[in-house]
């Protein structure tokens, strides 16, 4: 015979009220009561059947809460974090961009077209000088002694010539003796004139207008001729000379406009346009010459061979549709959006819930309610979190810049469209939209399969402590 469990709590107590052996009433395989007279239940088993009872019930409880907590987590979805803005209408132009660097068109190399020792710096690097400035001396001693030497040469000549004339014109000399003497003379005028250029030319003077840019010589210094003395340009030249491929010459036009940034001028944009375009393609690079001049007001504040990047205006569209090229996924070598929208059979949006972004800074994606747009603190504020469907949509695009792309087609003005998650999504994921960054992260660069397990992953996290509440309800 095999006994089944106690009858009653109830009478087990109430038969252990003293120290004395209790007889229990037990039932067999059969049901019928029996009471067991020959066994005595000692306190240490006494208690023991009571700890026992206690626990099988606890055991019950928790088990049925688990069992509840298990359909509704089999009944919760599975949400993605996106962050999500409506597509803007704009202008967008395509640019051929390159680098170059910044060169002066007027600029020269002043020599020095004697040989002589510097005596005297008039300039220096940096100063503006105009046409016909002295800018150095050179040593004259010599030249000027030579030049002496050649003006009396020549008043002797012209005394010899004159009376040359005199004696012909009186009948007492020969023609020929007028010519030699005459001859004579102007040989003495002609070296005259060469010793006063070899004398000017020991004073260096400036070609141009412009800023000298070099000096190559010093005080003191032996100078011989042909030695680059100073390098002067002009800065109201400035130019740029690009390249672009031979391909692009087609859309090419003589005013056509750029804009150039010049990194020693940080945050100032300068505009140029094209002013002359080579007839003939380079056969080695296959690519055209092409010279930009500035605009003249912003001359003063350029210098030369500063690098500049040109952004070349090849096309423009006005008043189109534009958005964010992060929020495209290209598959196959097509595009996709994940535009989103309500979910069937939802009649709207869930009440506002509180979000602490204290720490946070609100982004494009975020859904601020008035009421929060207006708070100055903005610690806890209400955000509207509708129930959305991720849907992902084919689009196609025609111009783009370094951040925006136009789309053509595909896309609405009234769609809010995914920018922030995307490639964690497929199409009919469920999602949320959240400014709140660490969100974000957490799904960003992962695939549609990993979000999805890192989703179901949180969600167990998230009733993890109520289930362990629940078990601290029973000790």
């Amino acid at each position: 015979m095999r006994w089944n469990y106690i009858k009653t709590y109830s009478d087990f107590c109430a038969s252990n009220s003293k120290n004395d052996p209790v007889y229990l009433p037990m039932t067999t395989n059969e049901g019928r009561i029996v009471n067991i007279s020959s066994v005595m239940i000692s306190p240490f088993l006494r208690w023991s059947g009571i700890c026992l009872l206690i626990l099988s019930l606890s055991a019950c409880d928790r088990g049925g809460e688990r069992e509840a907590k298990t359909d509704d987590k089999e009944k919760a979805p599975l949400i993605i974090p996106v962050e999500a803005v409506s597509p803007d209408r704009g202008d967008i132009a395509s640019y051929f961009e390159t680098s170059t660097r910044v060169e002066a068109e007027r600029k020269v190399d002043v020599v020095s077209k004697s040989t002589a020792r510097c005596i005297a710096l008039l300039a220096d690097e940096g100063d503006k000088v105009s046409v016909g400035d002295i800018i150095a001396e050179l040593e004259k001693n010599e030249a000027e002694a030579i030049y002496a030497q050649s003006e009396i040469q020549v008043r002797q000549n012209k005394t010899t010539y004159d009376l040359a004339k005199k004696q012909y014109d009186e009948g007492l000399g020969s023609k020929m003796d007028m010519d030699n003497a005459g001859y004579t003379h102007e040989q003495s005028l002609a070296t005259l004139e060469t010793q006063k250029i070899q004398l000017e030319n020991l004073t260096i003077r400036a070609p141009i207008d412009g800023i000298i840019t070099a000096r190559g010589i010093q005080e003191g210094m032996l100078v011989s001729s042909g030695f680059t003395a100073f390098s002067i340009m002009d800065p109201g030249s400035f130019i740029l000379s690009i390249s672009p491929p031979e391909k692009e010459l087609p859309r090419l036009s003589i005013g056509q406009k750029a804009k150039v940034r010049i990194d020693a001028i940080p945050g100032k944009q300068f505009n140029a346009s094209i002013r002359r375009i080579n007839p003939s393609v380079d056969p080695v690079t296959g690519t055209v010459k092409v010279i930009l001049d500035f605009e003249k007001a912003s001359q003063n504040l350029l210098r030369e061979s500063a690098f500049a990047r040109v952004k070349l205006v090849m096309d423009t569209r006005k008043n189109v549709l534009l958005i964010p090229k992060e929020a495209i996924v290209e598959d196959n070598g097509r595009k996709y959006l994940y535009i989103l929208e309500e979910q069937e059979g939802d009649e709207g949006v869930s009440e506002p819930h509180l979000v602490d972004i204290a720490e946070e800074t609100p982004t494009r994606g975020s859904l601020l309610t008035p009421e929060a747009e207006a708070s100055e603190d903005n610690s806890a504020v209400p955000v509207v979190e509708p129930s959305l469907v991720a849907k992902r949509v084919e689009i196609f695009t025609g111009l783009e810049d370094s951040d925006r792309i136009q789309v053509f087609r595909g896309l609405q003005d009234s769609d809010l469209l995914v920018i922030n998650g995307q490639h964690s999504l497929r199409d009919g994921t469920l999602v949320r939209v959240t400014n709140i960054q660490n969100e974000l992260d957490a799904f960003s660069d992962l695939t549609a399969d990993e979000a999805l397990e890192a989703a179901e992953k949180k969600r167990e996290e998230g009733q993890a402590p109520a289930e362990r509440s629940g078990g601290r309800g029973f000790h």
